[in-house]
């Protein structure tokens, strides 16, 4: 489990990260994904990046997959993160999520 928060919040990261990866099975046809996770100044920081097909701006605001991205972005804003996405059709897509890291006195890995 990633965090020692609460359930939800553990769900909420997965089905994220769920979204994503399906996102890019069903379209953007990537032959590379690549998955960072940092901790920067206090916040757990996910990237996900593809070299797929990505898509424009209208694309993804107004169709496509757009439902998906709305998904994460409301389950990211639940969690008090932020996501940005940045996508070209010729260039795959990169998604960068912050969310806060766990408080002092809390662990990162649940207990065995």
């Amino acid at each position: 489990m990633l965090f020692n928060y609460n359930t939800e919040y553990r769900r909420k990261i997965g089905r994220v990260l769920r979204e994503i990866f399906v996102n890019i099975k069903k379209h953007a046809r990537a032959r590379t994904v690549s998955l960072k996770l940092a901790r920067r100044d206090g916040m757990i920081v996910l990237c996900v990046k593809d070299d797929g097909h990505g898509f424009s701006a209208v694309e993804g605001s107004t169709g496509g997959n757009s439902f998906g991205l709305q998904s994460i972005a409301e389950d990211i804003k639940a969690i008090g993160g932020v996501i940005s996405v940045e996508s070209d059709p010729s260039q795959g897509t990169a998604i960068e999520i912050k969310f806060d890291f766990p408080g002092e006195g809390q662990r990162c890995l649940s207990e065995p």
